[in-house]
Parts: C-alpha cells; sequence; structure tokens
C-alpha cells in the first residue's frame, strides 16, 4: 500500500503556554503515527490548508527548513523499504526516529531570539 508522510499541527494537544506541536503524520495501510518535529507554534501562524506556517509566522523560513529536512529524511527511509520490499509498519519508522532524536544534543544548538518555542520529551 502507499504511505504517505505529511507535516500537521497536532490541535488536539494543547501545551501549557497554549500553543500546539508540529507532528510529521505517517499513514500506511489507515494506520495513523505521528513523530514529534519538537517545534510548536500557535494556531493563528498555521495555515491548515497548505500544512505550512503563514507568512506572518515568527520564523517563518526556519520552520519550513526543519518540516522539510525532516519529510526527506523520513521520505528516504520509507523509500528504501518500499524499494527492498521489506514489510514495515509506521511504529518502525517512528521507533528508528526517536532513536536518532535520542542520539543528538539539542542544548548544542540554541536557537537565539527564536519565538518557537522548542520542547522534548
Amino acid at each position: 500500500m502507499n504511505t504517505t508522510l505529511t507535516t500537521v499541527l497536532y490541535t488536539s494537544k494543547t501545551l501549557s503556554n497554549g500553543t500546539h506541536p508540529l507532528m510529521l503524520r505517517l499513514t500506511k495501510n489507515r494506520r495513523i503515527k505521528y513523530i514529534s518535529l519538537h517545534i510548536s507554534l500557535d494556531a493563528k501562524f498555521w495555515d491548515f490548508d497548505t500544512n505550512f506556517p503563514k507568512t506572518n509566522c515568527p520564523n517563518q523560513q526556519l520552520i519550513c527548513q526543519n518540516m522539510l529536512e525532516y519529510e526527506s529524511e523520513n521520505n528516504g527511509k520509507i523509500l528504501v523499504k518500499e524499494i527492498n520490499e521489506q514489510v514495515f509498519a509506521p511504529p518502525m519508522i517512528v521507533a528508528e526516529q526517536r532513536e536518532r532524536i535520542k542520539a543528538a544534543d539539542f542544548a548544542d544548538e540554541p536557537i537565539m531570539g527564536c519565538m518557537v518555542c522548542l520542547f522534548l520529551k
């Protein structure tokens, strides 16, 4: 079956500061899994039709860059698994992504003056 990967503003969860997290939505065989991008933003800065930040969003280019980076990385993983005809489910991709996030050290890359709230689980 076809596997899709899209970035969405996860409005089902509201953080304590009133923002919503950005998530990658991975869908295969009607099974959905979400991968956190560790970025949150207010719903007024999100265009729900295009699933991209609006032009008036602070740090729009930085957010778009991070979104596209995560999407291309995960699309590559999915494509390799499909080419090799490996059987996989969305939870497997999510587990691989979590291991990569644990290995990364976000403390080394602060974003100064950024209005976007970065959060870690």
